[in-house]
């Protein structure tokens, strides 16, 4: 199996134009991890393809887990292919140091700070390949399911943005009911993905 992550929002809710390759990743054992996109802080301001229910759809949490005020927020398009259950799931993804590079660069030590859902989706990449590592024979359904149950679900209120233009309950739902439409399952925790795949492992 291989794992994937995509980019960020690729596109508005409900745009089906990636749909055929995701279908025909999943299909050759690919793993297809995307960011969830930076429109929020309001309500249904998911897009596709994190979407699809053919991905895992990530959005992002500061270091004290609140949701970023620019991550997008579910639910998403009740439609076939797509889900209205999303996000999956969040990770961290304000002030994360990472590597950075531009077109055509000589300099392949540069590291910059970043935020955005796009910092978020590879904490999960990362999750999945570990899990995988631990147990290779895992398919691709059952790392989806791994990845979503394998969190913390802490009852911290999302920013909301300047004059609280987001909202503490989307589609009926509020942040600290679980799953729910700012953090999903909750936020990624690599060692219960660890205890996971080797619970699994030994069944």
């Amino acid at each position: 199996m291989t794992v994937g992550r995509g980019t960020a929002q690729g596109g508005p809710s409900g745009d089906s134009f990636y749909m055929d390759w995701t279908t025909a990743w999943e299909e050759a054992g690919m793993f297809a991890v995307f960011s969830h996109g930076n429109s929020g802080p309001r309500c249904g301001t998911a897009g596709s393809p994190g979407e699809f229910e053919s991905v895992i759809a990530v959005t992002a949490v500061d270091s004290e887990d609140s949701l970023a005020s620019f991550s997008s927020r579910g639910p998403g398009t009740n439609a076939t292919g797509f889900s209205v259950n999303k996000p999956d799931l969040s990770a961290p993804g304000v002030d994360i140091r990472s590597a950075t590079s531009t077109f055509n660069s000589q300099n392949d030590a540069n590291y910059a700070v970043n935020s955005g859902t796009s910092m978020a989706a590879p904490h999960v990449s990362g999750v999945a390949a570990l899990a995988l590592s631990i147990n290779p024979s895992l398919t691709v359904t059952q790392l989806r399911e791994l990845v979503k149950t394998a969190v913390d679900q802490n009852d911290v209120p999302p920013d909301n943005g300047r004059g609280g233009i987001g909202q503490d309950e989307c589609g009926g739902i509020r942040y600290d009911v679980f799953p729910n439409y700012h953090y999903g399952t909750g936020r990624i925790n690599a060692v219960k993905a660890v205890e996971a795949a080797l619970a699994l492992r030994k069944a």
